[in-house]
């Protein structure tokens, strides 16, 4: 039993869970920046650029529809994580 629990314990600190998304779209506001929206979404100014096949000077305007590429996110559980509290903070569904 005290094995079991050793491998329990040492299995939750290795733990990872990887969420991943394809993509989300996004609807430009007034006063918007390609940087402002990279930054909100964690990603960067090139790969909403390249999602888009925007063309310089890479001008956006308000009410324009954007793809925002997500990353992979990779999370290691703590002691006193749960599903639930982990989807919360990362926003997906459980």
């Amino acid at each position: 039993m005290k094995i079991l629990k050793s491998l329990i314990k040492v299995f939750i600190i290795v733990l990872t869970i990887s969420v991943t998304a394809t993509a989300s779209t996004y609807i430009v506001k007034k006063g918007d920046s390609l940087n402002k929206i990279a930054e909100k979404f964690g990603t960067t100014t090139t790969e909403i650029i390249l999602s888009n096949k925007l063309k310089p000077p890479y001008v956006i305007y308000p009410g324009q529809r954007l793809v925002i590429p997500e990353r992979y996110k990779i999370y290691r559980v703590r002691k006193g994580d749960s599903l639930n509290r982990i989807a919360r903070k990362f926003g997906v569904s459980l």
